[in-house]
């Protein structure tokens, strides 16, 4: 629509004042395509100056033609990049939403997998899962399956897949967490690296947990140990001044 209303306004302007014996009217709009030209610099506001003043030679109406005519192109400019955005935002929203919806299918369909082999196996899944349930679950051939068509990595050592999925750390997984913890890792059996760099950012995070409990357990042994000891010297004290007052 902007490129048809340019070429309607280049071709007035090139019937209108491409006449003129003003040579910088003849230059700005000589021809259609000059004219065109014209107008394409007048809509990116460059050297504007120039050619409205040399129109203004043959009647001031020009000035409102111009100021019209880059005020009309920028409300279109503006609507387009609108239109953009807003087409742009929507199909995203969209196509999350659908990624939403079949992520949660998956994961309807994941559990269900789960569930009727751990109960066929005769698990009880009120328990938590050890790494040797864990080893035995994971090398099953439907649950194999169930992981590969979620595109989960199975190309790591079980110990440290077990570990990715422990993220706590006590070397036990309940249920839900198990079944959580796997659906984290769907789609990473492209980006196997990711997920090893997954793994030690986890074991950091444990060690680090450790680390601050360690120094948990430090400060509150300190922290008894002071209030004995001011304790016992105020006892002290206290007897002391109790014994002085009785001298």
């Amino acid at each position: 629509f902007l490129l048809v209303f340019m070429y309607i306004c280049a071709l007035m302007c090139a019937m209108e004042l491409g006449r003129s014996s003003n040579p910088d009217l003849n230059a700005f709009f000589g021809s259609v395509g000059d004219s065109l030209y014209t107008h394409f610099m007048v809509l990116t506001l460059e050297g504007y100056p120039d050619v409205v003043a040399a129109a203004a030679t043959e009647s001031w109406l020009w000035y409102f033609y111009f100021v019209g005519f880059i005020m009309f192109s920028s409300m279109v400019l503006m609507n387009v990049v609108t239109g953009i955005v807003c087409e742009s935002v929507i199909n995203t929203a969209n196509n999350e939403e659908i990624a939403n919806h079949v992520y949660a299918q998956e994961s309807v369909k994941f559990r269900e997998v789960l569930t009727t082999f751990l109960e066929s196996q005769s698990y009880d899944l009120s328990q938590e899962i050890t790494f040797g349930q864990f080893q035995e679950i994971i090398h099953c051939r439907p649950v194999r399956e169930a992981l590969h068509t979620l595109d989960i990595c199975l190309e790591i050592e079980d110990d440290q897949l077990f570990q990715i999925l422990d993220e706590d750390g006590n070397g036990r997984l309940d249920f839900d967490e198990f079944v959580m913890s796997l659906l984290r890792l769907r789609g990473s059996k492209d980006t196997m690296h990711s997920l090893l760099v997954q793994g030690d950012l986890i074991k950091g995070s444990q060690a680090m947990m450790a680390r601050l409990r360690e120094i948990e357990e430090d400060l509150q042994t300190g922290s008894r140990v002071l209030c004995d000891a001011l304790q016992s010297r105020l006892t002290a004290r206290v007897e002391d001044m109790l014994r002085t007052h009785r001298e």
